[in-house]
C-alpha cells in the first residue's frame, strides 16, 4: 500500500489517517485522543484545595494548531474557546488539506473563530494573522491535535516562532508609541524649522566603503585598526560613539543620532566643547531638538515611519517630508541601513555587539562608561555598576560569533534579529567585531581582509571627494508656514468641536459627531500615545483627546510666532 497519498483508515472508533509511512492518530481511538488534548487545556488550579478550574486558555488567545487532519477536536475547542480568542489552523500539505474538506469522517466547523489556511510559507502564517487582527491577541498557544505536525515540524516551528514574533513585536511596538509618540510628534514640529537649511540625506551618494561604528565593547579591539586605515573608508559614527572616537582623535565623518530624548545630550559634549567642528550630522526628523541645533545647518534628515500618521503624508504633499525609513528602534540598525543607501560599495560595521561582553554594556570612553569610572569608589569598584545594571534584565544566552555563548536581552537580540532580516544576505556587508550575537555580516578575520576590501576599485563618476551632494529634496521655507497654520486650523475646529459636544446636555447631533470623528482622524497624532487601540468617543476619552488637543494648539502657535 502506497503511502505517498494520504488514506483513511477505520478503526472502528473512528477514521485515522496513514500518510508518508505514519499513523497521524491513534489507532485505538482516534478521535478521542485529538478531544483529550483539547480537555487538558483545563486543569485543576490544585489538587488539595478547593475544586476550582485554571483554565490555560487565556482570554484573547490565538490558538494556533498546526495540521488539519481531520479537524478532531475543533468543534469541542470552540464550545470551552474564552471571549476574544480564535483558532488559527495552518496545514503545509496539499494533498491533507484537500482529504480533510472531502472526507466524510468529520464536519469542520463553520465558525467565524476558526480560519484555516494553506500554506508552508512562514510569511504567509504571519500574514493570516495580520488580516485577522494582530492587536486583537495578547498571545499564542500551540495545540496539536494530529501527527500531520511531525510531516513538518521544522516548517511548523518556524510558523509558530513567526506568529509568536510578530504579537510580540505589535505589543512591544505599541508599548513604545504610548511611551514615546508624543515626543516624536513633538519633536517633530520643532525640527520643521530647521528644514530649510538642512538637506535630505538622499543628497548623499557615494561608491566609496563606509564604516559604520557602535559603541559596544568590541570597538576597543578594533580603534587602532580604524586610525591604521583612516583614509581608506567614510567614517560614520553613531552618537554614543562619538565621544570615544574624538578622545582618540579620530574625527569621523558624519554623525548618526535616532534619540528623541535628551539621553544622548551627554554624547555631544566633546564635539560642542570644540566651537571648529564642522562634523555633519544625520538624523531622524524626531531626534532631538537640541541635538539638532548643536549641529545645524550641516544637517541630513530622514524620517522612521513609526506610525502611518495622516500628518506624514500632508508633510508629503507639500515637500516637507524627508526620505522615509522603517522604525528601527536601534540607532546602530538605521545606522547600517543609512550606510546601505547611502553607498553602492561594501558597508563595514564595528562595535555593534548586541550583547554584553564581560557583562559590559558599552566601550571605555563612552559616556556610560565614564559615568561608571566616577562612581567607583571603595565600597563600588570599578565595573560593578555595569554587571549591577545587566543583573537587572532578564538575560539569555546564545549562540555568538565565534560559536560560543554571549549575554544578551530580548531586546538586543530583536535588533540582530531586525538587522539580519535588512541585509538579507546582502554580499556587501562585512563585520569587524568578534564578539556578540551574529547579524547576517559576512566576517572580517584579519587585517589583511581589511586591506583587500579597502583597495577595491570604486566608481565616483569623475567627482573626487567623500561624497557627492546633490540639490535634490530642498524644504521650501514657505511649506513650513503653510503647514503649521493648516494644523492650527484643523486643531481649532476639533477643539471647538469637542467641547461643544462634551457641554450639550442631551444626545449631540450624530451627523455633527460624525464629522469630529473624522476630523479626528486627520489629528491621529493627538491620541496615538493613548493605551487604546482605536478611536473611540466616550466622554473621559475625548476630554483626554481635547486636553492633547490644546497644548498642541499652544506649541504650534508659538512655532508659529518664530517663522514670521
Amino acid at each position: 500500500m502506497s503511502s505517498d497519498i494520504p488514506l483513511l483508515e477505520d478503526t472502528g472508533r473512528g477514521f485515522s489517517i496513514f500518510y508518508k509511512e505514519k499513523h497521524l492518530y491513534s489507532p485505538r481511538k482516534p478521535y478521542e485522543s485529538a478531544v483529550d488534548r483539547v480537555k487538558r487545556l483545563s486543569l485543576p488550579a490544585d489538587i488539595t484545595g478547593p475544586k476550582k478550574e485554571k483554565t490555560l486558555l487565556a482570554e484573547k488567545s490565538l490558538i494556533f494548531i498546526p495540521a488539519i487532519g481531520l479537524a478532531y477536536g475543533f468543534k469541542e475547542l470552540l464550545e470551552i474557546l474564552p471571549a476574544g480568542c480564535h483558532i488559527l489552523c495552518i496545514e503545509a500539505d496539499q494533498k491533507l488539506m484537500a482529504l480533510a474538506f472531502t472526507q466524510k469522517a468529520a464536519a469542520i466547523p463553520s465558525d467565524p473563530r476558526l480560519t484555516i489556511v494553506r500554506t508552508a510559507d512562514p510569511a504567509g502564517a504571519v500574514k493570516t494573522l495580520r488580516d485577522i487582527g494582530t492587536h486583537k491577541f495578547r498571545r499564542l498557544i500551540p495545540l496539536y491535535l494530529s501527527g500531520g505536525f511531525h510531516l513538518y515540524r521544522e516548517t511548523y516551528n518556524d510558523m509558530q516562532k513567526n506568529l509568536e514574533e510578530e504579537i510580540r513585536r505589535f505589543w512591544q511596538n505599541k508599548m513604545t508609541l504610548i511611551n514615546m509618540a508624543d515626543l516624536w510628534v513633538r519633536n517633530l514640529f520643532e525640527n520643521l524649522l530647521s528644514l530649510p537649511e538642512a538637506r535630505d540625506i538622499s543628497a548623499l551618494k557615494t561608491a566609496k566603503t563606509i564604516l559604520v561604528i557602535g559603541a559596544g565593547p568590541s570597538l576597543e579591539e578594533t580603534i587602532t585598526l580604524l586610525r591604521n586605515y583612516r583614509e581608506g573608508y567614510i567614517l560614520l559614527a553613531v552618537d554614543t560613539a562619538l565621544p570615544i572616537l574624538l578622545a582618540q582623535e579620530i574625527v569621523p565623518d558624519y554623525v548618526f543620532a535616532l534619540e528623541a530624548q535628551i539621553a544622548n545630550l551627554q554624547d555631544f559634549i566633546p564635539y560642542a566643547a570644540d566651537s571648529s567642528s564642522k562634523i555633519p550630522l544625520i538624523c531622524d526628523i524626531t531626534s532631538n531638538p537640541g541635538v539638532v541645533r548643536l549641529f545645524s545647518p550641516n544637517i541630513f534628515f530622514f524620517s522612521s515611519f513609526f506610525f502611518p500618521l495622516r500628518l506624514f503624508q500632508r508633510l508629503k504633499e507639500i515637500e516637507l517630508l524627508p526620505t522615509p525609513f522603517p522604525a528601527l528602534g536601534s540607532v546602530g540598525v538605521a545606522a547600517v541601513y543609512a550606510a546601505l543607501n547611502i553607498t553602492s560599495g561594501p558597508v563595514l560595521v564595528a562595535g555593534l555587539d548586541f550583547s554584553f561582553p564581560c557583562y559590559k554594556t558599552h566601550a571605555r570612553g563612552s559616556p556610560v562608561n565614564l559615568a561608571m569610572l566616577h562612581r567607583a569608589g571603595r565600597l563600588t569598584p570599578v565595573g560593578f555598576a555595569s554587571y549591577e545594571q545587566v543583573l537587572c534584565r532578564p538575560l539569555l544566552k546564545l549562540k555568538g560569533k565565534g560559536g560560543g555563548e554571549v549575554v544578551t536581552d530580548l531586546v538586543l537580540q530583536s535588533y540582530s534579529v531586525q538587522l539580519k532580516e535588512h541585509l538579507n544576505n546582502l554580499n556587501r556587508v562585512y563585520d569587524l567585531g568578534r564578539q556578540g550575537l551574529p547579524f547576517g555580516a559576512r566576517p572580517i578575520n584579519n587585517e589583511k581582509e581589511l586591506a583587500e576590501i579597502l583597495k577595491r576599485p570604486y566608481r565616483d563618476n569623475g567627482q573626487a571627494g567623500k561624497d557627492k551632494l546633490s540639490i535634490i529634496k530642498t524644504f521650501p521655507a514657505s511649506s513650513i508656514d503653510k503647514l503649521l497654520r493648516g494644523e492650527i486650523h484643523r486643531l481649532e475646529v476639533v477643539i471647538e468641536g469637542i467641547k461643544t459636544d462634551l457641554n450639550q446636555a442631551v444626545i449631540a447631533n450624530s451627523r455633527e459627531q460624525e464629522r469630529l470623528m473624522l476630523l479626528l482622524e486627520e489629528l491621529d497624532y493627538l491620541y496615538l500615545h493613548f493605551p487604546e487601540l482605536k478611536l473611540e468617543s466616550n466622554r473621559p476619552y475625548m476630554l483626554r483627546v481635547l486636553h492633547s488637543a490644546v497644548t498642541c494648539h499652544n506649541r504650534l502657535t508659538r512655532l508659529l510666532s518664530t517663522t514670521t
